[in-house]
């Protein structure tokens, strides 16, 4: 058993109390003064509650949990040796793990904005390649109609060449000599 003091705790209900759990059969029995940092601890001896007279540094027998008196406040650590948290440090505990959830969803969100992004612009490189390839395409297909349009009109392969700016052997290729 456990208990933490509070202003409105009596002198007179405390002793009752420790008379209630010594009669009642409780093996261990601790209460807590956090105004004053006293701590006081009764062990079962003999059918009795007696007091544990070095508290600080005590080992529970029962639950082996270790209580360890500082200049202002109780520690109690677990058998592990690992310290339990107040809830001060619980919370503030809570709270950087929130901290660091919301920093990794963040870091989620940022990576898939990226990827998107990263998407998009592979997406418009593609059409900017499209539309290349398609005014060469059609650029293509325009000279070889002029070609075979002013070849049919009786001129020859060289001034054809020199009228649409290309190489006398571009035309003959084109026209297929």
């Amino acid at each position: 058993m456990f208990e933490i003091l509070s202003p409105s705790n009596t002198r007179q209900e405390m002793e009752n109390k420790l008379d209630f759990y010594n009669n009642n059969g409780v093996e261990e029995y601790y209460f807590y003064d956090p105004y004053k940092n006293n701590l006081q601890g009764w062990l079962r001896s003999n059918n009795n509650l007696k007091k544990i007279p070095n508290i600080n540094g005590w080992v529970s027998p029962r639950l082996q949990i270790t209580f360890r008196l500082t200049a202002s406040t109780l520690e109690i650590y677990r058998p592990d040796g690992r310290k339990f948290l107040t809830s001060v440090e619980l919370e503030e505990r809570a709270e950087l793990e929130k901290q660091r959830a919301e920093a990794e969803k963040l870091r989620a969100d940022t990576e898939q904005q990226r990827a998107e992004d990263e998407k998009l612009r592979a997406e418009a490189e593609k059409l900017r390649a499209d539309a290349e390839q398609q005014r060469a395409d059609t650029e293509r297909q325009m000279r070889l109609n002029a070609v075979t349009r002013l070849l049919s009109m009786g001129l020859s392969v060289e001034i054809v060449a020199q009228t649409l700016e290309l190489k006398v052997e571009e035309v003959e290729k084109m026209n297929g000599s």
